[in-house]
């Protein structure tokens, strides 16, 4: 029996009729599957020419793009490392820190990263700022970069500035969000040069519960510290920090209580009151450079130390900014034999006699000496007279009542020569006098001419002359380079 006329089984009789049909119906089905398979097929093969297409497109596009930077995979890693080092010095002051060229550098490719990480020297100076990253830097962002400027710096010691004067919400507050001076601590044993200001309280907080240690630490600048080293239970550094050597403590009032390692300190800058000056002196006996301002009188000061006197025999460099008008100055109180550079801002009453005394008294020998303080010429040349191997004399303020006092003090500052005179600070290399000093422009050129070209190599002055002989007067001293003397005179005011 057969289902149909047309079907091949109808030429097997055996066959029953249920199974001929169940048979038909099977082959009718796979015939239908084949069909649609291969319009799938069709389709597919459509759809992965398409692809092949954009592929070939992409294999181009990368094939040119790999001719453009093939160069860099060419150049010698002296030349790549050079080009980061121009990179790093070209970087605007107030270049956003993740647009500096170096940081995009280091994302063009993986040669780029390759060489970054080689030369961890180029990372080693870090700055996080309101003007490294702008004033509304995403905190992701900060993290992502100082997270990477790290990476990349290797194992190098690290110069750090750190015034990031970012305001952090309070849930992050008590959350579990890193912060920048948490990414920083992690680092701390790497921390060798290190200016902190305008840290958030949050902030203040990490650094002041930290138990790390900054074994590598030289130099700290910090405006805060008495946040997070004051009153009990604060960061203490006298154990934490045996590197440290140089100090800056901007604006803080009282910093002789901090637990600061004070005996090991060989460079203190402190603005401070006049009364803290005097007992940070006591604190660093091995300071070589001080630099101390003071904010507030001298007369203030506890009666019963009106005759104390502090010697610092290591000091080499001081420099005194008393920026109010005492009766007495901080430096009557020093004693410094080794001192050769003083730097002195000082409106204290007889101050010409006090700087007089305190080089009688330490018994130094000053070789540059830079004033800023209300004191006669006359004065002032007994102090010349005092330091015969100074080299640098830059004054300002001084007094000059009269053409003849000027001319007086320019005639004495003349090299005669004279196996019968005393020479004045005959080993002069710069001199320098800004203050309208009222004075004949020949004198001033014959002191010049006096001296040797090859030792008095700079000469800034302010001389005020009469008006009517401008023409003559700067024809004097265009005439001493034309001598060859080897002196610029930077700025001369006439009339």
């Amino acid at each position: 029996m057969t289902c149909c006329s047309h079907c091949v089984l109808s030429s097997v009789s055996e066959l029953s009729a249920g199974a001929a049909t169940a048979i038909h119906d099977y082959s009718t089905v796979n015939e239908q599957q084949l069909e649609a398979l291969e319009a799938e097929i069709e389709r597919v093969q459509y759809v992965l020419g398409r692809f092949t297409l954009a592929r070939n497109k992409l294999k181009a596009a990368l094939c040119t793009r790999e001719n453009l930077l093939s160069p860099i995979f060419t150049l010698p890693f002296e030349i790549l490392q050079h080009i980061l080092v121009i990179a790093e010095q070209t970087e605007l002051p107030n270049m956003r820190l993740h647009l500096r060229p170096r940081y995009i550098l280091s994302l063009v490719c993986t040669t780029w990263r390759n060489l970054t990480l080689c030369s961890p020297l180029l990372w080693a100076n870090l700055e996080i700022s309101r003007a490294s990253c702008g004033a509304n830097v995403p905190h992701n962002l900060l993290l992502d970069v100082l997270t990477r400027h790290l990476r990349y710096s290797g194992r190098s010691k690290l110069t750090l500035r750190f015034a990031p004067d970012i305001y952090y919400s309070p849930d992050l507050y008590v959350s579990a969000r890193t912060t920048g001076m948490d990414t920083l601590l992690r680092e701390a044993g790497r921390w060798m040069d290190v200016e902190l200001h305008n840290i958030s309280g949050l902030e203040l907080h990490q650094l002041r519960n930290t138990q790390a240690s900054f074994p590598s630490l030289v130099r700290l600048e910090m405006s805060q510290i008495a946040s997070v080293c004051g009153r009990e239970g604060g960061l203490d550094l006298t154990w934490r920090c045996p590197a440290l050597r140089h100090l800056n403590l901007p604006y803080v009032p009282d910093p002789t209580d901090l637990p600061i390692p004070w005996a090991q300190i060989e460079s203190l800058a402190a603005d401070t009151g006049a009364r803290t000056i005097l007992r940070l002196l006591k604190l660093v006996p091995r300071a070589v450079h001080l630099k101390l301002k003071s904010f507030d009188l001298f007369d203030e000061l506890i009666p019963n130390t009106a005759t104390e006197r502090i010697d610092c025999p290591k000091l080499v460099a001081l420099e005194i900014r008393q920026t109010t008008s005492s009766p007495e100055s901080i430096l009557s109180r020093i004693r410094a034999e080794a001192v050769q550079e003083l730097v002195l801002v000082d409106s204290s009453n007889g101050i010409g006699q006090i700087i007089c005394g305190f080089i009688r008294a330490s018994n130094c020998s000053l070789t540059s000496l830079n004033l800023s303080a209300p004191m006669a010429l006359e004065h002032l040349l007994e102090t010349l007279l005092l330091t015969p191997a100074l080299r640098r004399l830059a004054f300002h303020n001084v007094q000059a009542p009269s053409p003849e006092s000027a001319s007086a003090f320019f005639n004495a500052m003349t090299l005669d020569h004279s196996p019968n005179t005393v020479p004045l600070v005959p080993a002069l290399t710069f001199l320098e006098l800004r203050e309208n000093i009222n004075c004949d422009a020949e004198t001033v050129v014959a002191m010049i001419r006096s001296r040797s070209a090859r030792a008095l190599r700079r000469v800034v002055l302010k001389v005020h002359t009469p008006y009517g002989h401008v023409f003559g007067k700067a024809l004097a001293f265009a005439e001493l380079r034309e001598d060859g003397f080897d002196i610029d005179i930077a700025e001369v005011l006439w009339g």
